[in-house]
């Protein structure tokens, strides 16, 4: 059975009883639809069908709509004058609340719980069908008429079978009243002269708010009949729940009474001022009773201190502004780890001891505080290391400034990247036999410690130049007696060896089996001079021959490509690390107009 008080929104629809009415034009549910109109016989098939008998009481009014099934809710709603809002929530209650069974064509099941149904006007075959007619399967045969299940032909015209009254052209829900109605509210059994409001019947005298009776203002319902109402309490005096109270008191105070009838006042139990009192003791400012008769002070970082009236609620830290934990005192910042307070920043720690203690930044004023350690302000904290943000970029000491090639030094005044050696003075940076850098005059060659003419080397670490194979001793160069060879380089120690590969460009092709240069260097023509004139160069760094001979145009110059303002030569490919005004980095070999 449905009950309409069960569902909160059900009470909302009902609320006043015009509400279940449909605010559509009532004429139209008389003309039969296409569906409710004879049409030629069928064969009878079952169909299964969710079914429902909707019925019960609101607020003292009975309805019945009689067994509904779900698929006959929209017609049986549209025919009898129904809201949407309604239509929804009997589809609801049948989904919720139905059975669902097989029934065979123009059937009307009967809500028995079993599956049992009837025929209406028709006659039930022996094997359970009924007989045949020209109704759609869906509908029913009712006094010559077609009509959805649930409802029955009169007139013209399809209306409920159950709990629905026809009135002129009109179908409609009938709601019973089974005491008396007073402005559309069904008031209760037992009742006489009551008066309806929004939702309930109240005596004489009394008004509905909020779904409850009450009493005018200045009076109260009497302590013997709930439905009559009494004179308000005497001068000064409150009414509560079930009786009046003198100033300063309520059923529930918690202070004391004194004096008898009209004379009583309140008193206040505790002697000392600002003390309040609580279940059986009284207790300081800032407390309040946990167990019985003991007082404990609401805070936890206060401790109660002193006795008797002297109790009171103090810090339990010495220092202003510090907080307690468990067992410690910490300063502002902090917090207790096992038996000592720690700062709960990462870029701080603990300074001081005692009540000197405080959290210190573990930077200096130029520096950060990044994942793990300090670094200068204008670096970063990458894989554990301080490093610049910017790829290419090197700590110069007080900035991040572009990594410059072999050869170069950064300027910090013009930004660029400048080359070590005076090349307006014929002289060129080449990398020696230990990876140490020369300036030497073009043509020459590094070696170990100083920069030879073309044709010969250092011997060992003499600071001496001689024809290749020579010794030196007593301040001269001697040439050896059988015909001059170039002897082998081993035990030279060169930066660049173990990145050399075939395909690393050996420049001139007199110098393949590095018989003009040291392993690792190619050798260049010298442009504008004589023939034959040549340089030896790191390819894999050079910052003007890259990747191989400007000269021979195997190489780059990575100091003519255009718009680059930083740039270098790393593993014989020109790099660029930034552009000038107006241009921008791409792929970071090229720099493009913007």
């Amino acid at each position: 059975m449905l009950a309409w008080s069960i569902i909160p929104a059900y009470t909302l629809a009902f609320s006043t009883l015009p509400f279940i009415l449909s605010v559509q034009a009532s004429s139209s549910n008389f003309t039969l639809r296409a569906a409710e109109k004879r049409t030629t016989a069928s064969t009878s098939t079952w169909t299964k069908s969710t079914c429902a008998t909707v019925a019960g009481t609101y607020s003292g009014y009975a309805y019945n709509f009689g067994c509904l099934c779900l698929d006959d809710v929209d017609s049986y709603c549209a025919n009898n004058n129904i809201n949407s809002y309604i239509q929804t929530l009997l589809d609801t209650y049948i989904q919720q609340h139905g059975s669902t069974f097989s029934y065979p064509s123009n059937s009307q099941p009967t809500c028995d719980g079993a599956g049992g149904y009837n025929c209406g006007s028709l006659s039930k075959l022996s094997d359970g069908n009924c007989g045949q007619t020209t109704c759609d399967p869906t509908q029913c045969s009712s006094n010559g008429g077609c009509c959805p299940r649930g409802q029955s032909y009169s007139n013209g015209k399809c209306c409920g079978s159950t709990g629905c009254s026809h009135s002129g052209t009109t179908c409609s829900p009938v709601l019973q009243c089974p005491t008396y109605e007073s402005n559309d509210i069904c008031c209760p059994s037992g009742t006489s002269g009551w008066t309806g409001y929004n939702t309930i019947c109240c005596p004489a005298g009394q008004t509905e708010s909020n779904g409850v009776c009450i009493c005018p203002a200045g009076q109260v319902k009497s302590s013997s009949d709930n439905d009559k109402c009494d004179s308000v309490c005497a001068s000064g005096w409150t009414y509560y729940d079930t009786v009046c109270c003198p100033t300063g008191s309520t059923e529930t105070s918690k202070g004391s009474i004194s004096g008898v009838g009209s004379s009583q006042t309140c008193v206040n139990k505790c002697s000392t001022s600002g003390w309040t009192y609580y279940n059986t003791v009284c207790c300081p400012a800032g407390a309040t009773e946990t167990t019985k008769g003991q007082c404990s002070c609401t805070n936890s970082q206060y401790t109660l201190t002193g006795t008797g009236a002297s109790a009171q609620c103090t810090s339990k830290c010495s220092v202003p502004s510090w907080t307690f934990y468990t067992s410690l005192c910490c300063p502002p910042g902090a917090t207790q780890s096992g038996n000592s307070c720690v700062c709960t920043s990462s870029s701080q720690q603990i300074s001081g001891t005692g009540t000197s203690m405080t959290c210190a930044n573990k930077c200096t004023s130029t520096e950060t505080y990044c994942t793990t350690q300090c670094c200068k302000s204008y670096m970063t904290e990458i894989n554990g290391a301080c490093v610049c943000s910017q790829s290419g970029y090197i700590d110069s000491g007080s900035a991040c400034v572009p990594k410059c090639g072999p050869g170069y030094n950064y300027n910090s005044v013009t930004k660029n990247c400048d080359p070590i050696c005076d090349t307006s003075s014929g002289y060129t940076y080449l990398t020696g036999w230990t990876g140490k850098g020369f300036c030497c005059k073009i043509g020459q060659t590094a070696c170990n410690t100083v920069c030879c003419p073309a044709g010969q080397e250092e011997v060992g670490s003499s600071g001496q130049c001689c024809n290749v194979g020579a010794s030196y001793s007593n301040g001269a160069c001697h040439d050896p007696t059988a015909a001059a060879h170039r002897r082998a380089l081993a035990g030279r120690v060169d930066v660049n060896q173990v990145n050399l590969s075939p395909t690393i460009m050996f420049g001139m092709e007199a110098n393949r089996n590095n018989k003009l240069c040291p392993i690792g260097l190619a050798a260049c023509p010298i442009s504008g001079r004589g023939e034959g004139e040549y340089e030896c160069l790191d390819s894999l760094n050079d910052l003007q021959s890259c990747g191989g001979c400007a000269s021979l145009g195997t190489g780059q110059d990575c100091t003519a490509i255009k718009g680059a303002r930083w740039m270098g030569c790393n593993m014989g490919k020109c790099e660029v690390y930034s552009c000038r005004n107006g241009f921008r980095k791409v792929n970071g070999t090229a720099c493009e107009r913007i």
